[in-house]
């Protein structure tokens, strides 16, 4: 071995080393920006939910309105009409949640993914470290 291998195989260890946390770092800063996305997620999910239950408080009082000032009684025909404009209204904000739900349960799946393929990149750099030692002294490669 010469004078300049040990610095050539502490270089390359270094190297190897310096690639493991920066895939670390990666997979953590990834995930970071999942659970940021989910964050925003909620917040506009929750928003828009509030939103709509205005839109459907409007719509529902626009039609009793409409029945009282047309002087007809609120039975049969046209409580069957408010009733079933709730009971779609209801439908829509269920659907909202499970799509909500949905979104963010794949948000939660993309950051510890992100998160595991930053670890088990750094520990694959890090496992190639004996290896790299081995090259650079002339031993046998693992």
């Amino acid at each position: 071995m010469t004078g300049a291998e040990p610095l050539l195989i502490a270089a390359a260890v270094g190297g190897q080393v310096l690639s493991a946390y920066s895939q670390f770092q990666a997979g953590r800063a990834e995930s970071k920006i999942a659970r940021q996305k989910q964050e925003q997620l909620k917040a506009s999910s929750e928003l828009a939910a509030a939103q709509q239950a205005k839109r459907d408080e409007a719509l529902r009082s626009a039609q009793l309105a409409q029945i009282g000032k047309s002087g007809v009684q609120l039975s049969d025909s046209a409580l069957n009409l408010v009733q079933r404009t709730a009971a779609e209204q209801e439908i829509d904000v269920l659907t909202q949640k499970y799509n909500t739900a949905i979104g963010l349960s794949d948000l939660e799946q993309e950051a510890k993914v992100a998160k595991f393929e930053g670890t088990t990149g750094a520990v694959s750099s890090l496992l190639k470290v004996p290896q790299t030692v081995l090259s650079g002294t002339g031993g046998t490669q693992v």
